[in-house]
């Protein structure tokens, strides 16, 4: 959900491509608990709440129960990262005080986002952070909007309604695509798509990555099978966009062209009642970039 968050972005921290990791994940510092402001297109300046933090010298903190194909942070689910004491939750205190530290400043934003380089909702804390981030806004900065980045496969069991923007992630129009492209972990196609359209949300907003290649997803979103699921779930949104990496040592993944984002959200809008929009500002992680 991360690497959604961050594509879309100019320039607030440094990352570099480092082709010695498996996989060819990006290094990076550790994100503080309150981080940023990212400048994303969809939200403006965003400050960002990162629920689970990455423990002593690990930088990535390596918790998802997805391990998609164009993820720059490995495989291991939340079980393994525990076990291994990669990781921990980030405590309401720290995400408090980080939020009263920032808001409380003179410094612009438009929205806070619980975003980070797992699955927030994975966070036993996961509904007190919502909480959390509506009370702080509504006290410091009511004018400012919350959000939140997911892969959506908890989403009926989590308190997500008080949010502005819930962006929910689908990638594949069918079981298959799913498993080889998001390569989840006790998760099924179809339960992700009842989640989907139950999802206790203001406004359903579907967000999907667009990538080429063998191992990439393009077929499968042009083939009709993601316009049959999208109208089962009838969002009222559909954001689509383009990854551009340098060649994965594990995965055959190409960038898409503008042409080609452009002529599958007209396909898209001709076949469903949603708004589509497209977002074609992709990233060469092969160059050191900043967000």
């Amino acid at each position: 959900m991360f690497l959604d968050f961050l594509m879309e972005p100019r320039n607030i921290r440094t990352a570099c491509w480092d082709p010695q990791k498996a996989g060819g994940y990006l290094k990076e510092r550790k994100l503080d608990v309150v981080y940023g402001p990212i400048n994303s297109r969809r939200l403006g300046l965003s400050l960002g709440i990162n629920p689970i933090q990455s423990v002593g010298e690990n930088t990535l903190p390596f918790a998802c129960n997805w391990s998609c194909v164009y993820c720059q942070y490995g495989a291991d689910g939340l079980d393994e990262s525990v076990k291994k004491g990669r990781i921990r939750f980030a405590t309401l205190e720290e995400i408090k005080a980080g939020l009263e530290e920032r808001l409380s400043s003179n410094e612009h934003y438009d929205s806070v986002t619980i975003c980070g380089p797992t699955e927030p909702t994975i966070s036993p804390y996961f509904d007190d952070i919502v909480n959390l981030a509506v009370e702080m806004r509504d006290r410091y900065r009511p004018e400012i909007k919350t959000s939140l980045f997911t892969n959506a496969t908890k989403l009926r069991s989590r308190n997500v309604l008080p949010l502005d923007y819930v962006f929910m992630k689908l990638d594949a129009g069918n079981e298959k695509t799913f498993k080889r492209f998001n390569r989840p972990r006790g998760v099924k196609f179809d339960d992700l798509v009842d989640e989907l359209k139950s999802a206790d949300v203001k406004r359903r907003i579907i967000q999907t990555a667009v990538i080429g290649g063998k191992d990439g997803n393009i077929e499968d979103l042009e083939n009709g099978s993601y316009v049959k699921v999208i109208n089962e779930i009838n969002p009222d949104e559909i954001h689509l966009y383009p990854l551009l990496y340098r060649p994965f040592p594990r995965f055959d993944l190409s960038a898409i062209s503008r042409e080609k984002l452009e002529s599958l959200g007209e396909y898209i809008r001709n076949s469903t009642d949603s708004q589509v929009k497209t977002f074609f500002n992709p990233v060469n992680i092969g160059e050191e970039f900043r967000f």
